[in-house]
């Protein structure tokens, strides 16, 4: 048994109740109503990804993420249980996947996080029509499960409290009316009052990288009006799973254990304090797996092989044309990346939504034989040891002493130099030479649980 399912395993179990549809009638109310919330990673969209289209030049770029495959088994019921699904910023496909324009990237979207909001408000509006009609209004229980990856899990975090902060409009219930201002036009809207007792059961997000606007400047629970902070009191089950080999000075990760009463720190003196985790544990966990962004999060595809290169001779023009002899040496052949690694957070992830009576249908995961016991090899080490010192923020640039106690041992077991040949992917980050691969930001973490 991993790390993380020994971990998901500590979490209190969800009380289970059986679902009735509601019969329709205000004699009995009796039932529950369930929606699965999806929003995909940065550049990520289950149309494009799964459906290459001649039209758009990047549709081979990325594989379906974690976020995709849950979402693919998350169970339809009628109008009382049903997943919706929203692209990934950096790309404009319709939510849900319907149809796709003739440009497969968003530059801004890719780089900033533009439309961050406006899929939050979707998710709003997905939840008011779901609540509101088909008489699921008159259901007892109102629940939904969230989902999310990378700008994804940050959106996903937001629309949480989003609909604890704003509410749910219940279509079927008026209050008169309310009255907004756009520029000098005054716009009168109908107004309804909220539903009662909606309750999130189930947040699951894949390294949640907020950067909405220049990424790494500013990493606030309260990005731009972005509340990344999940209360432990009202979402029942949280799990976050992140990269702990992803390069994190311009990809910043945002723990689940920010305190909310911190404020914003970019420099040494000013690092973000962070809740103790142990705290929380029966409802609240943060797991860190091998590998890079999309190790962890998916929708890396195979990383062709480069072939080697014997050492070769040029000649150059120099100074005043005069020709100079130089000499290439040999580059080795490096074999191909695979994009199984994501298998291994996809497969935990799946544990725990199950384990806490997420409604999904089987998920059949088949982890190559060599990278599981290889991955079995690494959680091995890693049993018991903590990923940061202390309560410390590590955020631009780890000490040699902080590299040294946390990654060079770690770095040296066979399991991790095989994982970094065949599986672990570059680092977004990774080409540019400014940025080594030893920079990279790990948040403070307790240990995992020991076998």
């Amino acid at each position: 048994m991993s790390a993380a399912e020994r971990a998901i395993d500590n979490m209190t179990k969800a009380q289970a109740m059986p679902r009735i549809a509601p019969s329709g009638t205000a004699e009995c109310p009796v039932g529950r109503v369930r929606i699965g919330v999806f929003f995909d990673g940065t550049n990520n969209s289950k149309q494009r990804d799964e459906n290459v289209d001649a039209r758009n030049p990047g549709t081979a770029e990325n594989a379906p993420t974690n976020v995709v495959k849950l979402f693919q088994v998350y169970k339809t019921e009628g109008t009382v249980l049903k997943p919706i699904y929203h692209h990934g910023v950096g790309t404009d496909s319709h939510a849900n996947g319907e149809g796709s324009s003739n440009t497969a990237y968003d530059w801004r979207g890719n780089a900033f996080g533009g439309g961050g909001k406006a899929r939050v408000l979707w998710g709003l509006k997905q939840l008011e029509d779901f609540y509101s009609n088909n008489n699921n209004h008159l259901a007892k229980e109102k629940q939904y499960d969230t989902y999310g990856f990378s700008r994804g899990a940050a959106i996903a975090r937001d629309f949480v409290n989003s609909v604890k902060t704003i509410g749910i409009n219940n279509l079927q219930k008026r209050n008169g009316w309310k009255y907004r201002t756009v520029g000098r036009v005054v716009i009168r809207e109908p107004a309804y009052e909220h539903h009662k007792g909606i309750v999130p059961t189930f947040l699951g997000v894949f390294d949640t990288v907020a950067s909405f606007g220049l990424g790494g400047l500013d990493i606030g629970n309260d990005l731009a009006g972005y509340n990344l902070f999940v209360d432990h009191t009202y979402v029942e089950r949280t799990v976050h799973m992140a990269a702990e080999d992803e390069i994190r000075s311009n990809f910043p990760l945002s723990s689940l254990f920010m305190d909310p009463a911190d404020k914003n720190g970019f420099w040494a003196s000013t690092r973000r304090a962070y809740q103790e985790p142990q705290d929380y544990k029966a409802t609240m966990i943060e797991l860190f797996y091998p590998g890079a962004h999309s190790d962890v999060g998916g929708g890396y595809i195979i990383t062709p092989a480069i072939p080697a290169k014997p050492a070769r001779t040029e000649y150059r023009a120099g100074p005043r044309g005069m020709p100079y002899k130089v000499t290439i040496p040999a580059e080795p052949y490096v074999p191909p990346k695979q994009p199984e690694l994501a298998l291994i957070p996809l497969r935990d992830m799946y544990k725990a939504s199950k384990r806490a009576e997420v409604p999904l249908n089987n998920l059949t995961v088949s982890v190559p034989g060599d990278l599981e016991g290889w991955y079995n090899e690494y959680d091995g080490y890693r049993a018991g040891r903590p990923y940061a010192i202390g309560k410390q923020y590590i955020q631009m640039f780890p000490s040699k002493e902080y590299r040294t106690m946390y990654y060079d041992e770690r770095d040296k077991l066979p399991a991790m130099i095989n994982l970094k040949i065949h599986y672990i992917h570059d680092s977004r980050w990774g080409h540019d030479k400014f940025l080594g691969r030893k920079q990279r930001t790990v948040l403070y973490m307790g240990p995992q649980p020991k076998k």
